[in-house]
């Protein structure tokens, strides 16, 4: 059995999370210093987050890998100082913040629940909107969105766009209030 570590999300989600190799380690450093984002990301999603996970979640568990694995503290350069932060206050602000803003809204007997996004990149910004649903309900069926194939997910954005977009204005609005 390899070493792994339970961590507490701020949704009250708990993953697990396997120690890094040398290999992975290698194949992160060759991702960023390439500049492939793609990569780098697609890399995470296969080592540690689950494809249901918000992007709230994923950023939380990204910064928790890397002051478990690498350092607690992160060495930033603004206006030609260097700022020392330590991850675990970026962690604790986090956790204070969280805010569920799941949502739901009926069309034609079709319930659909919205949620943050559950994607860590995007290339354009409808796969980030088709992102944030997260189940259709149908009569007394659930089907979670992110089990559903690329083509049945692109047909049901077609269809109900316009109201996801609607709904998810109205899901983000409480954020503007935090900033």
């Amino acid at each position: 059995m390899e070493f792994n570590v339970e961590i507490v999300l701020p949704s009250g989600r708990k993953c697990r999370v396997k120690e890094l190799h040398n290999r992975e380690y290698l194949a992160i450093i060759k991702f960023v210093q390439n500049n492939d984002f793609v990569g780098v990301s697609r890399l995470f999603d296969e080592l540690f987050i689950e494809p249901d996970m918000n992007i709230f979640d994923r950023f939380y568990l990204l910064i928790y890998i890397r002051m478990l694995f690498v350092e607690g503290n992160i060495a930033l350069n603004v206006e030609d100082k260097q700022v020392d932060v330590q991850l675990s206050a970026i962690l604790d602000k986090l956790e204070a913040n969280y805010v569920d803003l799941e949502t739901k809204f009926e069309d034609s007997g079709i319930e659909i629940t919205l949620d943050l996004p559950c994607i860590s990149y995007y290339e354009h910004v409808d796969e980030l909107f088709i992102s944030t649903i997260k189940s259709v309900k149908i009569a007394d069926a659930i089907v979670e969105f992110n089990t559903l194939s690329k083509v049945e997910q692109e047909r049901l954005w077609t269809i109900y766009q316009l109201q996801c977009l609607i709904t998810l204005r109205s899901l983000f609005e409480p954020l503007k209030r935090l900033f």
